[in-house]
């Protein structure tokens, strides 16, 4: 736990790697890392199995890596709430609790799009997702639950929906990020209506939703 404790207190300076490690049932009173500038923390090779976030948020900000990282099933008060500048590359994120709640956006700079693609799979995450401001065609989701949808749909003109319809706000979110696509969870309480069922049918025909 020592490793972790010490990117938390205050934002952390200078280069450190957590690796080839696995935390299970482990309690950390924060999981709040922000490097200064000019600095790096990167998690490689690890697994964190339901381990628990007493006090604080989860919270990843820029010059964080994680590469090959597993969150299996976390116990947080809040989001999980990653900065959409934090390198991700083969990262799962796994939780059977739908109250969970994933956003990875830019945390400071709205509109500030990420150019490299980030590859996590969040096909085994139950809960809330929203994912904007980077590149995403190397995200792995479950489409039962969770969609691509790209700001073009903010074009379309085969239905009038205001601006709290789930795929216009949805796509508003991602025109305002900088970026062309984003990843969202479906809304669990809309999906069988039959309103809702048309648009997501003919968005999808048109590869706004995919």
């Amino acid at each position: 736990m020592s490793e972790i404790n010490e990117f938390t207190k205050g934002r952390f300076r200078g280069i450190a790697t957590v690796e080839d490690l696995q935390f299970n049932e482990v309690n950390f009173d924060s999981f709040s890392i922000n490097p200064s500038e000019n600095s790096k923390v990167t998690f490689r090779n690890c697994i964190f199995r339901k381990c628990k976030v007493t006090k604080a948020a989860f919270q990843l900000g820029r010059n964080v890596v994680l590469d090959n990282v597993s969150f299996e099933n976390m116990l947080i008060d809040g989001h999980f709430h990653i900065d959409s500048a934090v390198e991700i590359l083969s990262t799962k994120i796994i939780s059977s609790n739908p109250k969970d709640v994933l956003w990875i956006k830019n945390i400071l700079e709205v509109g500030a799009y990420v150019n490299n693609p980030i590859e996590l799979d969040i096909s085994g995450f139950s809960g809330e997702v929203l994912i904007t401001g980077v590149d995403v065609s190397r995200i792995k989701v479950d489409s039962s639950k969770q969609v691509f949808i790209s700001k073009d749909l903010l074009n379309q003109t085969d239905f009038k929906i205001n601006r709290a319809n789930f795929f216009r706000s949805s796509a508003s979110k991602v025109e305002n990020s900088g970026s062309t696509v984003g990843v969202f969870s479906l809304p669990a309480n809309m999906v069988d209506r039959p309103e809702f069922s048309d648009q997501f049918k003919l968005f999808k025909q048109k590869s706004y939703v995919y």
